[in-house]
């Protein structure tokens, strides 16, 4: 996993994040950590590596429709 470049970006922007590494079903462990952390907003990427569910995908998908806590999809 590559992040340092994009956490070099965000904390020159002077956002605050952090890279936690997780395993379990993607969407539901994504949602419970963003929780647990009381994020502001999830950032994911449309398409992922593996099957995908119409135009975004699956994961993305899930998160959009039930997570408590905004999502921004990139595509």
């Amino acid at each position: 996993m590559r992040t340092g470049p994009l956490m070099a970006a965000l904390e020159a922007a002077g956002a605050t994040a952090r890279v936690e590494v997780k395993e379990g079903e993607a969407a539901p462990t994504i949602i419970a950590a963003a929780i647990d952390l009381d994020a502001d907003v999830v950032c994911i990427g449309s398409h992922g590596k593996g099957l995908f569910d119409g135009f975004l995908g699956s994961t993305s998908t899930k998160l959009a429709r039930r997570s408590p806590v905004p999502v921004l999809i990139i595509r």
